[in-house]
């Protein structure tokens, strides 16, 4: 029930804001890094196959549902070379589109050379099914997103080494979740202001390198765990961090810097199989994706990093 709540609590507060955004190059990990793509013989069945730049939609099909998603292909996307792919989680009463526009990410596939997909959630308000099925009007999301990957690997030419999932709030936990859930076939994660995750499926399986954001007055997914709208007590960022680490064999203390006024990233190190878990803590800041336009209503908005610039810097280095 408790869950339930935290929920709909987000999916009110998302469903408040229109989506949307701008390139941002404050921040950025890469350093204007190019994506170093892979050659066609690693890449998947779909290498060799036209598909067209630029911006489409799509639908598959998912245990009798049509699940639909928003694709960027940038313009430097070869039939014969494998590109990496993200996958980017909405939040709750959001979709795709909104989410693409909100996070800027498009911007920086077209620069960096990587294939953007921005599926959207199942349900009204639109959601991403994390906490399992025993909640009302439950949806397979996991099995959505598996068959999704297949549908690209089949139609497109992509690096199946190199698939990263990122999200927002409820599509954080999602995010996270699927470092678990396919952990397969996911090589990295970025969560951006995410419900807290947890999942027994994390047991026995591999390293899975985790990249977070997180303001400290969010009033939606409190950052201590307390405070929360309608008076949730949700477990600490720091905490499902630390899990995380654990997860992954990280030892030693947890190493702080600040990289900027408002900002201060906390990394875990001596990570089994390079699998960096790192939380950038933003003082002050709200539930927001740091470098994006203003939201009104949820929080401040940190202009001092761009999430999408960091989280692509991450994938790019800490891809297992």
């Amino acid at each position: 029930m408790l869950r339930l709540i935290v929920l709909v609590t987000v999916s009110i507060l998302l469903s408040l804001a229109v989506a949307c955004g701008r390139d941002t190059d404050g921040g950025s990990a890469s350093g204007g890094l190019q994506s170093q793509v892979s050659e066609a013989t690693t890449g998947s069945e779909g290498c060799g196959s036209a598909s067209k730049t630029g911006v489409s939609v799509g639908t598959i099909d998912s245990d009798g549902l049509a699940r639909s998603y928003r694709l960027y292909i940038p313009s430097s996307y070869d039939v014969n070379i494998a590109m990496p792919v993200v996958l980017n989680f909405h939040g709750f009463g959001s979709n795709g589109v909104s989410q693409e526009a909100y996070s800027g990410l498009a911007n920086v596939a077209e620069r960096e050379g990587f294939v953007l997909v921005s599926p959207d959630g199942a349900g009204s308000p639109p959601q991403w099914h994390i906490y399992g099925r025993l909640l009302p009007g439950f949806v397979d999301d996991y099995a959505f997103v598996d068959r999704l990957l297949n549908h690209l690997n089949a139609t497109l030419c992509i690096d199946e080494s190199r698939v990263y999932a990122a999200g927002l709030s409820n599509g954080g936990g999602m995010a996270q979740a699927l470092g678990c859930r396919l952990n397969d076939r996911i090589a990295a994660v970025g969560s951006v202001a995410g419900a807290p995750f947890n999942d027994a499926t994390c047991a026995g399986k591999e390293p899975v390198p985790v990249i977070a954001f997180h303001g400290t007055v969010d009033e939606v997914v409190a950052f201590e765990g307390e405070g929360s709208l309608l008076g949730l007590n949700l477990p600490p960022i720091r905490t499902t961090m630390q899990e995380w680490a654990e997860h992954n064999g990280c030892e030693g203390e947890v190493r702080s810097e600040r990289v900027a006024e408002d900002v201060v990233r906390e990394s875990y190190e001596g990570c089994d199989e390079g699998s960096a878990v790192q939380l950038y803590v933003i003082e002050g800041g709200g539930h927001t994706w740091p470098g994006a336009l203003d939201r009104p209503g949820l929080g401040r908005i940190t202009q001092s990093i761009s999430a999408s610039e960091l989280i692509w810097g991450f994938f790019e280095t800490k891809n297992r």
